[in-house]
């Protein structure tokens, strides 16, 4: 069971994205803040929905009271049918519903899912999302502690791309990533931490 929770819902006057989770079996749709007339569903066995949420289609709601059933949007229950990782499994798509938010002003905000993991799990560096790429990417990582990071990009060949280093404290963290001076193709990202380095790859599209 997957809750889709925010802890900004007092400053966003609406919401709308595509939710695609082909690499998962769904079984059911938890309604909550969001309610089944938020979302789009002809597609949900085949792996996505729409969804598209506005305070004005649910009434006055009490989302500032910091309870977080409250802050819960709705939750979707799952089967995995193989191993790995939930981040991966779940992607935000563009189409057909654009990702959008809009805070009280009607002015445009990020969307993007943040993966919470328990508390004394292992350094992991999650697959960037989206993959592949265009321009912009995430990638994402957990941090038993606060650590420095160093993040290295890297070509088939073994070449040196892209070096970034920073602090980051305990939980989920995540680099956006700006594309646009790498090359196109297959790229290798290494994570240094000081709880381990990870590798993965990702590719950016022609």
């Amino acid at each position: 069971e997957v809750a889709f929770n925010s802890d900004q819902l007092d400053q966003i006057q609406g919401y709308q994205f595509s939710l695609d989770f082909g690499a998962l079996t769904f079984k059911k749709l938890h309604p909550n803040l969001a309610k089944i007339e938020n979302f789009g569903l002809h597609q949900i066995y085949d792996g996505w929905l729409t969804t598209s949420w506005n305070k004005g289609s649910s009434g006055q709601l009490a989302v500032d009271s910091g309870s977080s059933q409250e802050a819960t949007l709705f939750k979707m229950t799952f089967v995995a049918e193989r191993a790995g990782l939930l981040s991966e499994a779940l992607q935000l798509k563009a189409r057909p519903t654009a990702i959008e938010s809009y805070d009280l002003n009607g002015d445009l905000m990020d969307i993007k899912l943040t993966f919470l993991a328990p508390l004394g799990k292992p350094f992991q560096l999650y697959q960037n999302q989206p993959n592949p790429f265009d321009r912009t990417t995430i990638i994402g990582f957990y941090l038993p502690k606060a650590s420095p990071v160093t993040l290295r990009l890297s070509n088939e060949t073994g070449q040196l791309l892209k070096e970034i280093k920073m602090n980051k404290s305990a939980g989920y963290q995540s680099i956006d990533l700006d594309g646009l001076d790498l090359p196109k193709g297959l790229i290798f990202y290494q994570l240094q931490t000081d709880f381990g380095t990870e590798v993965r790859k990702m590719l950016r599209m022609e």
